[in-house]
């Protein structure tokens, strides 16, 4: 088993962790032993004016094998069914195999993106931009630690994200992905062009079958 945990917690005066909660954990039984373990992290405490104080932070805990763990059966035939019916242009079918997915235990950091992934590429032909910006912010959470990933695909959904963030007027969370556009070396036509549809091409590198159909950010 393979995932990630996103902790949010106060950095004390004393350098200890406080207030301690969990996002968006890839599997919940990790919930526990992150928090377990970032109670013996000691970090160096905020200051202002050289006066120590406590402050807020972010941390994302990592836990893989080597090599990492692919996506289970399981996972992958629904994701490639839901696939088929998106291009096809069949909600029904589609829901269908997302709810088959959603209703799994996911085990590691493949299957949080799939679906996670497969609830943006729903919400993107059917759903709203609200929902499409939650999966695919879901999504990018893994996407970009993710050596997988084809980084045709990660650039892609990197600017579909930093677009469906300043439509909804989110400008705090674009400046992120803001800033990571501004110093990779995306062509400039893609960025000129958020909106140019997909080719069809393989998501994931070749150990693990799957298809990326082409698509159009907002439906």
């Amino acid at each position: 088993m393979d995932g990630f945990v996103e902790l949010h917690f106060i950095v004390g005066v004393d350098s200890k962790p406080y207030e301690i909660s969990v996002q968006d954990p890839t599997n919940p039984r990790s919930e526990l032993s992150a928090i377990k373990a970032i109670r013996k992290f000691v970090f160096e405490p905020a200051n202002f004016e050289g006066v120590p104080l406590d402050a807020g932070q972010t941390f994302r805990m990592n836990y893989a094998m080597h090599g990492g763990v692919p996506a289970r059966p399981l996972f992958r035939k629904p994701y490639q069914d839901l696939l088929k019916a998106v291009n096809e242009q069949d909600p029904e079918r589609a829901r269908s195999h997302l709810n088959r997915m959603l209703d799994i235990e996911i085990h590691n950091n493949a299957e949080y993106f799939l679906v996670h992934f497969s609830r943006f590429l729903f919400a993107e032909a059917w759903g709203t931009r609200e929902e499409q910006l939650d999966a695919l912010t879901h999504a990018m959470r893994q996407m970009k630690f993710d050596n997988n990933v084809k980084q045709e695909v990660y650039e892609n959904s990197l600017l579909k994200l930093f677009v469906l963030q300043t439509e909804l007027k989110d400008f705090s969370g674009a400046l992120q992905p803001f800033e990571t556009i501004k110093e990779s070396n995306m062509p400039e036509e893609k960025m000129l062009n958020p909106f140019a549809p997909l080719t069809r091409t393989k998501h994931l590198r070749p150990k693990c079958e799957l298809h990326l159909y082409p698509q159009r950010l907002g439906g």
